[in-house]
């Protein structure tokens, strides 16, 4: 069951994912992108959880 904090975790993942894939590119950290995909998808999904249980617990 999903909190109402799911939203601003999956936000953090997704935020994370971008200023690790911005690390890579730039050269100033060295990490693999299946990582960095994995943590976007991560984010994604709980967002999108998130919101569905939000517009389901609205009616």
């Amino acid at each position: 069951m999903l909190k109402r904090t799911d939203g601003k975790v999956g936000i953090l993942l997704i935020f994370a994912a971008v200023l690790a894939f911005l690390f890579t590119v730039t050269g100033i950290m060295k990490l693999e992108f299946g990582w960095i995909l994995t943590a976007l998808i991560a984010g994604i999904l709980v967002c999108l959880g998130a919101y569905l249980n939000s517009k389901k617990t609205e009616k």
